[in-house]
């Protein structure tokens, strides 16, 4: 049976009262399950529900009491959201969807932490310039992998959370990172990805004992950096086909990419729920060379007409979560579920509540009645 779910954010469901919030999703929408960001990068969301405060804004970090016990094994500790100082903690949500028969899938992003960054760098993305993020945590780090994988135990144990959606860990899939409010930002996206590839000390180890040569992939690096800012083109290129185009930087990325797979292997297996991996709505397959991700491991994509959906196989439908974004008309937000539900894919997620215009409801009321009679045929 299709499952069609709605992202909800906690301080949505909080500050709109969980239970009304509730009825109003499950009885007037029809939506069965709910997908719930438990530990979010930072955010500013202005509201269009007629709730306090109506611009909504957080430094990110985690909205649930960790479980201490969980993170002994690691030096990099959970960042809690001051929000989670005032208001009630995921619990009473979870507790609440669990009276109703309600599902929830909970979103984690674990490499984007601006407050673990600053207060660690020795944790954070060190690019080829010696610079160090103030925002993304390296995967290949020993800490954060098992701060990682406490994250995953942790949340997958609490009552109620039947999966995880999980952000990719793949950070150079972040070209951006935290220079999107520099000088750096004019450079173009090409200069920004080159930036956001990681040679920190951890990466440095890591590629020595696999026999990968990180020094002479830096100055190689380096040497795009430099041909970029010197180029009067760099903001008008096609940045993938550059990177697709690059034996070295596909050499590297492929490098990568073998160590992205260990990694995320040892959280699905801290998981004690099915996770679904949240490629962010970017086309990273093509630019970071990532072809082989666990098979137990399912995809959340952005997928914005049926012509998107069309081109992908029956295999790559059936690992598939749709992630239907505010950017998708109405009308073909209710075709688009209708299609997806006949065609072998198992769940879509709407996003998300806390931002959709009392119009749009009208529309994903009819998407959710018309995808479940679809899939039932």
């Amino acid at each position: 049976m299709f499952e069609s779910m709605i992202e909800v954010f906690p301080w949505d469901l909080h500050d709109g009262d969980v239970e009304r919030v509730l009825d109003h999703l499950q009885g007037e929408l029809g939506i069965e399950s709910l997908v719930i960001p438990v530990m979010v990068s930072p955010i500013s969301q202005l509201r269009t529900q007629k709730i306090s405060p109506h611009m909504f804004r957080t430094r990110g970090g985690a909205f649930f009491h960790p479980d201490e016990d969980r993170y002994q094994a690691t030096r990099c500790k959970v960042a809690m959201s001051s929000w989670l100082k005032q208001k009630s903690p995921i619990e009473n949500t979870l507790r609440a969807c669990c009276e109703r028969d309600i599902g929830v899938r909970a979103g984690v992003s674990l490499m984007h932490h601006p407050r673990i960054a600053r207060r660690h760098p020795e944790f954070a993305v060190r690019n080829a310039l010696g610079d160090c993020s103030t925002t993304l945590l390296c995967p290949f780090n020993a800490d954060v992998e098992s701060f990682g994988a406490a994250v995953m135990a942790d949340v997958s144990a609490r009552e109620g959370v039947s999966g995880i959606h999980l952000v990719d860990p793949d950070t150079c899939t972040h070209r951006v990172d935290g220079w999107e409010k520099s000088p750096w930002q004019s450079l173009g996206p090409f200069t920004q990805f080159c930036l956001s590839l990681c040679f920190c000390e951890s990466c440095y180890q890591r590629a020595h004992g696999t026999g990968y040569d990180l020094g002479k992939a830096r100055e190689m690096v380096c040497g795009l950096i430099d041909t970029a800012i010197q180029s009067s083109e760099h903001a008008t290129v096609d940045w993938q086909a550059q990177v697709a185009d690059h034996d070295g930087l596909m050499a590297m990325l492929q490098w990568r990419s073998v160590g992205l797979v260990s990694v995320l292997s040892g959280l699905l297996e801290a998981s004690e729920v099915s996770v679904w991996l949240d490629r962010g709505g970017l086309d990273a397959e093509c630019v970071s060379g990532i072809s082989a991700w666990p098979d137990e491991c399912s995809v959340v994509a952005n997928i914005g007409s049926i012509e998107d959906l069309d081109a992908l196989d029956a295999g790559q439908r059936g690992k598939l979560c749709m992630r239907v974004g505010p950017e998708v008309a109405g009308t073909d937000l209710v075709s688009l579920l209708k299609q997806a539900s006949s065609s072998g894919v198992p769940s879509a997620v709407i996003g998300n509540y806390g931002v959709m215009p009392r119009s749009r409801e009208d529309f994903v009321r009819q998407a959710v009645r018309f995808s479940r009679r679809a899939s039932s045929v």
